[in-house]
């Protein structure tokens, strides 16, 4: 198939019927991660595992009708050179949106419209089981009758439309033509066992959720995912999510902050507290008791129920300063500020340095007015910068409201962050007791929680990127809390995210290309047809160790093999092999090659 004719087939694939938009109430056209424990519902929209018909659906274990999140939300806020205040957030689609599907146009004077935002009304859903059968059948002629499938046919590497950024959805190009073209060996770059690629804006329409906000003009490419990997507790209960924001704005905003809000209701909704740890980037919601109530309509967890965090595994760039920017100073001193626990600090490399966690809120669902959802521009932002909705700044103790037993001498940069500053840059340096909710002690109720990273810069064309892991965790003795269960399966996901390694063998991000051609690497069998043993040597190879798989005509594995000394010819014993023709392959970190090993007696 020629190049042209896969692009005619790809805009066939993309324009199909699709869910009419209203707006203020959205008809997304979603779809479902459930590779692992979790069944979570993603939205090509701000806000992730909201179902209009049923809310919460980030259901977990799945198929328990029980759930831990409402709704997970994007927020991003600054002030242009005027100080005016532009934002977009959302808390759920039913008090109002912000983002819509679809990217932007690259002219900041070309607004997209509604039939282009239309078709972008859905999610690329892909397994990575069928990139791996791509790579392995693909004009292999082993398998004559393999036919490319959709989800890689359809993959929406290029925009079509005139007058948007050609490249969208990330891809290898094999042969490095810039064109996307899964008939001549390129496919998509994805994460995890399971992927959903998506992509929305928030200039579209009217911003109803912060109540007609100016436009930022960004353009947000999301891809959720997750591993299959059931051996390892803390994957086998975790969702991730990737956000890459593009301003296609003309203007520069400052004192910009990105901030993940998640409703937690962990099972039944109104008898939850939330909590962070600083040093772990985290902030988790929880039962306030032992018991998690069963109502009609909320099925509840009972005894020992679980708890849920939100991690910002990376946050958005910082600024550049020209420094190397360190947790300490010269003389030993805590600076207290983003190094304490951002990414690449102290690293010895000038301005390379992240964003971790830089505040955490908690909003409540009813209550207290002042701390409750916000419902303009400037109480949405305040929250962002650590006021709250009245404008109080947040304080140590109690609720963290002057009203609610805050010590308004004691600034709080972290809400209930138990005992996790060590160096108490929260509260400038000021030395105080761990503050929970538990100990100090607030009602239970609906929760919020909202974590924020930033201040940061957004001049037109910038891009920040931000890495979030939704770990779930319950733990049914008296021995450890679910609580303490959460906070090292989070430690378990941040370091296998900083080594790029599951504990499942699977990169977390891929570092290299892999080919779906026998081109380059060499594989010599002898003797062939073989009786007893075999043995096998390469050439053209271009790392020091190989996997080697045997498969009988029927794809069925008869043998795996590691092999680490490439220099030498090595010995495989097929003398257990019935006669008859077997596929062998070989695999390298980025080369795949086969031949054929016949065993006659």
């Amino acid at each position: 198939m020629t190049l042209n004719m896969h692009i005619k087939l790809f805009a066939t694939l993309l324009i199909i019927p699709l869910a009419n938009i209203a707006f203020g109430q959205y008809n997304f056209r979603d779809s479902i991660l459930d590779v692992n424990n979790v069944s979570a519902q993603i939205n090509p929209s701000g806000t992730q595992f909201y179902n209009s018909n049923s809310g919460g659906a980030f259901e977990v274990p799945i198929n328990s009708n029980r759930s831990t999140i409402f709704s997970s939300s994007l927020w991003l806020g600054g002030v242009d050179v005027n100080n005016s205040l532009h934002i977009a957030a959302e808390i759920n689609p039913e008090q109002g949106v912000d983002f819509f599907p679809g990217p932007l146009p690259l002219s900041p004077l070309i607004h997209i419209d509604s039939a282009t935002s239309e078709i972008y009304n859905r999610v690329w859903h892909i397994m990575k089981e069928e990139v791996d059968e791509y790579l392995l059948k693909y004009q292999n002629p082993l398998y004559p009758e393999y036919i490319i499938p959709e989800s890689i046919l359809g993959w929406p590497a290029h925009n079509y439309i005139s007058g948007y950024n050609y490249y969208l959805a990330p891809f290898f190009d094999v042969d490095n033509d810039g064109y996307y073209n899964p008939f001549g060996g390129d496919y998509p770059d994805i994460r995890g066992d399971e992927c959903i690629f998506f992509v929305f804006n928030d200039q579209l329409n009217y911003h109803s959720s912060t109540g007609g906000a100016d436009l930022l003009n960004f353009e947000i490419r999301g891809m959720a995912y997750a591993f299959n990997c059931p051996e390892n507790d803390a994957f086998h209960n975790t969702v991730f999510l990737n956000y890459k924001i593009i301003s296609r704005s003309d203007i520069s905003f400052y004192n910009m902050s990105c901030g993940i809000m998640t409703d937690f209701d962990i099972g039944y909704p109104t008898d939850d507290y939330v909590g962070c740890d600083v040093q772990r980037n985290c902030y988790y919601g929880y039962n306030a008791d032992d018991w998690d109530n069963n109502l009609p309509g909320n099925s509840g967890y009972g005894y020992y129920p679980p708890a849920q965090a939100t991690v910002i595994l990376v946050g958005p760039k910082a600024d550049d300063d020209g420094i190397d920017n360190t947790m300490y100073d010269e003389f030993g001193n805590p600076n207290l500020d983003f190094s304490t626990n951002g990414i690449n600090c102290g690293d010895e490399i000038v301005d390379n340095e992240k964003y971790g966690m830089s505040r955490f809120a908690s909003i409540t669902g009813g209550g207290n007015p002042a701390m409750s959802d916000p419902q303009t521009a400037i109480e949405f932002y305040n929250y962002l910068r650590g006021y709250w909705r009245d404008g109080s700044p947040f304080c140590y103790g109690g609720t963290g409201h002057p009203s609610g037993g805050g010590n308004t001498s004691i600034p709080a940069r972290f809400l209930f962050p138990g005992n996790s500053d060590p160096v108490f840059w929260g509260t400038n340096g000021i030395a105080v007791d761990a503050w929970d909710e538990n100990t100090a002690p607030n009602y239970p109720g609906d929760r919020r929680g909202l974590g924020i990273s930033g201040p940061f810069t957004m001049h037109p064309g910038h891009i920040k990127e931000i890495d979030i892991a939704y770990v779930y965790a319950r733990s049914q003795t008296d021995e450890i809390n679910s609580v303490e269960l959460l906070l090292s399966y989070v430690d378990e996901i941040r370091n296998a995210f900083v080594s790029n390694q599951t504990p499942c063998g699977n990169e977390i991000i891929h570092t290299q290309m892999q080919k779906n051609t026998t081109a380059g690497l060499q594989i010599k069998l002898f003797p062939n047809p073989a009786n007893q043993f075999i043995n096998i040597s390469f050439s053209n190879l271009d790392y020091q160790s190989v996997n080697v798989i045997i498969r009988d005509i029927n794809a069925r594995v008869m043998g795996s093999y590691k092999i680490s000394d490439i220099i030498q010819e090595n010995i495989i014993d097929v003398s257990a092999y019935p006669e008859g023709i077997y596929i062998v392959e070989v695999k390298s970190k980025s080369q795949t090659s086969f031949t054929k090993l016949s065993v006659m007696r």
